[in-house]
């Protein structure tokens, strides 16, 4: 950083960005595999119609692929998106049972299995970053 006679050298001078830009990455983490991630704008606010369009749907069609036979149970946790009322009709029209219960921490943990299938063999969990 300096050279001689401690006179600072300009090309030691190393800029970093205090608050970088992130990016918001929800995957479904299985036993029989992931689901393919998708990206979110990080500025986004996510509202129930952003996160069914382009969060649910394109997993649950994952989850077809990965579980034909939809035996499967969807966990996700307590997050806005995912507790209002137009995201839970979604699941129960895609033939869902949703379940609640709250967690040590008090929170609600919300769980999907398939409606005609009540002992599933795997679980999805879906992982946001």
């Amino acid at each position: 950083m300096f050279q001689e006679k401690k006179k600072r050298c300009d090309t030691a001078v190393f800029e970093s960005v205090a608050h970088p830009q992130g990016i918001t990455v929800w995957v479904g983490l299985s036993a029989n595999g992931p689901t393919k991630p998708v990206a979110i704008d990080p500025k986004a606010k996510i509202c129930s119609s952003d996160y069914v369009n382009k969060v649910l749907k394109p997993f649950l069609k994952n989850a077809r692929r990965l579980y034909p036979s939809n035996d499967y149970i969807f966990h996700q946790d307590s997050a806005p998106a995912h507790r209002v009322k137009a995201t839970l009709l979604f699941l129960r029209e895609q033939n869902k049972y949703v379940t609640r219960k709250y967690n040590n921490a008090g929170e609600i943990d919300i769980g999907c299995r398939p409606s005609e299938n009540p002992s599933p063999t795997a679980l999805l969990i879906i992982a946001c970053s």
